[in-house]
């Protein structure tokens, strides 16, 4: 019995270091940075001004020429609009027909005031005649607390027709008191931030 030898030569395995390597290491962490703290004997000089040589004195007062003052007569405050000097402009500076209305001069109109509005109902049929006996029997009948399909049906109103009635019966005036003295209990305990919005939404309203 033999064995075939080998030629082939074993080296021993050596344990090579990752010198220079400091990655996942630790206590080697960056210094913390000090701040540059700087001395009132040394005041920073100001950097100069995007697209000049020199640098614009601080102080330099740069007043707006487009800068225009709107008194509010109503709300005794003063609308201010002075966009920055350098800001490109693309107005002539005119005040707008908002302010201008509510300052109490005449505006020119835009069209848009004679348009339709967009909660107002429209109607596309033949125009109905409904008489004041007729009316007046409609709301004898939604005072009863009958619905649209409940007149329609009793008055022997045609179907397309329907439409034409209100949905939601109006309110009586116990309710509309009741529904006041509710809202009026909760608006007792809306906090400063609440109150000052819907203050705010009901003056901004005015100008619709």
């Amino acid at each position: 019995m033999s064995f075939a030898s080998s030629s082939r030569t074993v080296l021993a395995r050596t344990h090579i270091p990752f010198i220079g390597s400091t990655r996942g290491v630790l206590h080697r962490a960056r210094p913390p940075r000090m701040p540059a703290l700087s001395s009132p004997h040394n005041p920073k000089q100001p950097l100069p001004t995007s697209g000049t040589s020199h640098p614009l004195p601080p102080n330099l007062g740069t007043p707006s020429v487009l800068t225009t003052v709107t008194a509010l007569p109503d709300s005794g405050l003063t609308f201010h609009h002075s966009p920055p000097p350098s800001a490109p402009s693309y107005t002539n500076g005119a005040i707008p027909d908002l302010f201008r209305w509510t300052a109490g001069e005449s505006v020119r109109l835009s069209g848009e005031e004679a348009a339709t509005a967009l909660g107002e109902r429209r109607w596309h049929g033949s125009k109905v005649d409904w008489s004041e006996e007729l009316v007046q029997k409609m709301r004898d009948l939604r005072a009863q607390g009958l619905s649209r399909k409940g007149i329609s049906e009793s008055l022997q109103i045609p179907l397309e027709q329907q439409c034409l009635i209100p949905r939601v019966a109006p309110q009586s005036r116990e309710q509309e008191s009741a529904k006041a003295e509710e809202f009026a209990e909760r608006k007792a305990k809306w906090g400063y931030r609440k109150r000052l919005a819907r203050d705010v939404r009901q003056k901004r309203k005015e100008f619709w």
